[in-house]
């Protein structure tokens, strides 16, 4: 119920935030016009609005120069002025032009070119090279209507160049194939295949940020990384993830571990891209930790542990930053938590520390459980949360009601209440801090300044 508010109020916030977006956008393409002007919005938010979506942001064109452009509007600002880009209020408004590559394929810079033609010329793929005008009017000189109403990605001229441009639109177009359903142009997708080893040579931040865009639009991100096996890029991007294709899941499932990862991504929230990753990533370690035994089957032994590693060097490489690597990796490692159906309540608080010390909400972790469970072919059909979480789920409600302090900075006592009553800051500040903290994982009402302060009396 929580979520289906979340998304609701979600739904909502995007309209009103569209609308906005849209007067805005309407002041400046009215305002270019007036002023003698042409100005078009162009390449995704067309798209997004031909298939009646709300755009996330607005492009603007026009043959006007920078400095043109800037003194037109009081709140504008140059952010890329070699590039011809001024930003005005939220919107990108950016001089007619064409990129300039040097013999290595790196993009050099830009020139201004005196046309709407030749600036779309330059764009990724045909979906993404229409413009649009104030009265709502498509122009289109590639074919992208055409090609996203018969759901087709095509690059713009020849895929070998669009490609050798900018090798990263390889993921991008992967990327838009998985989020809007689209199927690959052949010469689109001979050309990808072709050049996927520049994909090597893409900075590993932007590869990073496609992922991110990936988890946080896609329905089933589990389509950008089928597409990622069939054009054997995978292992360029995730190599623990691609060590688990073909392999064998064990007794209790009926699908391979690549399709669990992935089956288990799509079963979480596109709000949470991190957590998205955790179940990507979750049973990584599998492979390497498989054994045969005679009497049991095959087992996976502290695949936990060795999946967190392998996420944790996967995820350092795309220059993820070590707070998100300590939060994926915690829920790859703590994964497999299981209590006895005798557990008390203190052991759930316990537990919940742990994971607070990691930055990981238990919600997470539950939600990252049952989707594992989802995933889980073999177990298809059966009831989830009442079937292996229901009392999981009553004892970490009642943790939550306490409103018990999980971690040290919870604490309503800290260093500062020792140095005033009179200690000088020692190591021995960590040693009772922390001892304090024990006993209110053990007992929540002693969180209080006086009671803490009392106790912390008899230790010094």
């Amino acid at each position: 119920m929580r979520r289906a508010f979340t998304s609701r109020l979600r739904r909502l916030r995007d309209r009103v935030f569209g609308l906005k977006m849209e007067r805005n956008v309407r002041h400046i393409l009215e305002t270019i016009h007036r002023r003698g002007g042409e100005a078009y919005l162009v390449g995704g938010c067309v798209r997004d609005r031909l298939l009646g979506l709300v755009p996330n942001d607005y492009d603007v064109v026009t043959d006007l120069a920078p400095d043109k452009i800037e003194s037109l509007f009081k709140n504008s600002k140059a952010v890329g002025k070699s590039f011809g880009v001024v930003l005005v209020g939220d919107v990108e408004v950016a001089t007619f032009r064409k990129d300039v590559y040097n013999p290595e394929g790196s993009m050099e810079g830009v020139v201004f070119v005196p046309s709407l033609r030749e600036d779309v010329a330059r764009r990724d793929f045909t979906v993404n090279s229409m413009a649009m005008d104030t009265t709502g009017k498509v122009i289109d000189f590639f074919g992208g209507r055409e090609d996203l109403r018969d759901g087709m990605l095509r690059c713009v001229g020849d895929p070998v160049k669009r490609i050798a441009e900018d090798p990263v639109r390889i993921l991008r177009g992967l990327r838009f194939a998985a989020r809007f359903g689209f199927f690959l142009d052949p010469a689109t997708r001979r050309a990808m295949l072709s050049e996927r080893m520049k994909v090597t040579h893409v900075p590993r931040e932007r590869i990073r940020l496609e992922l991110l865009k990936v988890l946080k639009e896609c329905d089933k991100p589990s389509a950008f990384f089928d597409l990622l096996r069939e054009l054997r890029l995978l292992r360029f991007v995730f190599p623990s993830l691609s060590e688990t294709v073909g392999k064998r899941g064990g007794n209790h499932h009926a699908e391979s571990v690549y399709d669990h990862c992935v089956m288990a991504a799509d079963h979480l929230p596109k709000e949470k891209p991190l957590l998205r990753l955790a179940g990507l990533l979750h049973d990584v370690g599998k492979p390497r930790t498989s054994r045969v035994d005679e009497h049991s089957g095959i087992s996976f032994h502290a695949h936990e542990s060795v999946g967190a590693d392998m996420a944790g060097d996967d995820l350092g490489f795309l220059r993820f930053s070590s707070k998100e690597i300590e939060y994926v990796t915690g829920l790859v490692r703590f994964h497999m938590w299981n209590f006895e159906e005798d557990s008390k309540v203190n052991t759930y608080r316990r537990w919940m520390s742990k994971l607070a010390r990691h930055g990981i909400d238990v919600q997470d972790l539950l939600d990252l459980r049952i989707a594992d469970r989802k995933a889980n072919l073999k177990k298809a059909g059966k009831p989830v949360k009442t079937y292996e979480f229901r009392r999981t789920i009553k004892m970490i409600e009642k943790v939550i009601e306490e409103d018990s302090a999980l971690k040290l900075s919870d604490m309503e006592f800290n260093g500062h209440d020792l140095i005033a009553m009179g200690l000088k800051p020692s190591p021995k500040f960590g040693v009772i801090l922390n001892t304090l903290f024990e006993r209110i994982l053990d007992d929540p009402k002693l969180n209080t300044r006086e009671k803490l302060k009392e106790l912390a009396r008899e230790m010094i």
